[in-house]
Formats: structure tokens, sequence, C-alpha cells
């Protein structure tokens, strides 16, 4: 017995442009109508009509460029910071980084971050306020600011053995 498969049954032909006559002038218009306009932006929203805000999801990205991402394994917390002042606080979890909180830390880069070796302190400090702020890691707090006397260019929390 010989097994067929399908494929010779199938018309080709209705894949072919027919021809009006002999001319082979296609009768069908391939492309969209020269009358027609292209739709705005806005009216493709206006037609599909956007969800409620229940369905949205919030977005916690960084505005701008992320200039420094640090991570403490003993807290499982990961901070990151970007080059506009802001500074975030994730936390670790099975399925992923779960975010935390925002701060507008500094009005300018953070030129210095440090954590403490257990984990439950952050610095940051920017050259342009000239402030060094420390933050507690775990309630994700701002726990004091200090104005410097100069500019900063680094910093590093000193452990006592």
């Amino acid at each position: 017995m010989e097994m067929k498969s399908g494929l010779e049954d199938f018309e080709v032909s209705h894949l072919k442009r027919k021809n009006a006559d002999e001319d082979n002038q296609p009768t069908e218009e391939i492309g969209p109508l020269p009358n027609q306009k292209k739709k705005k932006l806005e009216e493709i929203f206006e037609e599909n009509s956007l969800p409620c805000s229940d369905m949205y999801e919030r977005s916690y990205m960084h505005k701008d460029l992320i200039d420094t991402v640090l991570v403490c394994h003993k807290s499982e917390y990961l901070i990151t910071t970007s080059i506009d002042g802001h500074l975030k606080f994730w936390r670790k979890t099975f399925r992923g980084i779960e975010f935390m909180k925002h701060y507008r830390a500094h009005p300018g880069k953070i030129c210095g971050i440090t954590i403490t070796h257990n984990g439950r302190l952050l610095a940051t400090l920017c050259q342009k306020d000239k402030a060094l702020k420390v933050y507690d890691v775990i309630p994700c707090d701002m726990m004091f600011m200090h104005k410097l006397s100069f500019i900063p260019g680094a910093g590093e929390f000193i452990h006592k053995s």
C-alpha cells in the first residue's frame, strides 16, 4: 500500500496570482491601498484601549545609566547606583530580586560606595554636594548624613579585628 503525503492533494493554483486576461495583469492588489493613511501612535492607543491601572506592572528601573552594582552575600541585598545620583535597594529571593527602596541620594554622580564586612551599613559619597550618607541596609533607611569640608574621591569602612 502506497502512502501519500497529503501535499499531492493540495492545489498550488490558489497561491499563484490569478490573471485577468492574457496580459498577465494581476486582479488582486498587493500591499496597502494608495488611499490608506498610516495610523498615528495615538490612534492605535485609542483603538486598543489600554488596560486599567490594576493590570500594569510598575517599573523599578533606573532612569539613567547604572554606575555601580554592589552585592552583599551576608545580608542578601543588591544595591545599585546610577550616574544621576539615585540609589536603589534590592533583596535577593529564590525567584530573583525584589525591589525594596529608592533614594535620590545625591544631586550628582555617586563617586564612592562601600559596605561593611557584615553587610549592615552602606556609605555613599558625592563630589558635587561634598556629602557622606550612611544607610542601614536591612531596613533600607538612611541613618545620617555629613557635609564634608573637602571633595571626596573614594571611601571605605575600616574594621577592627
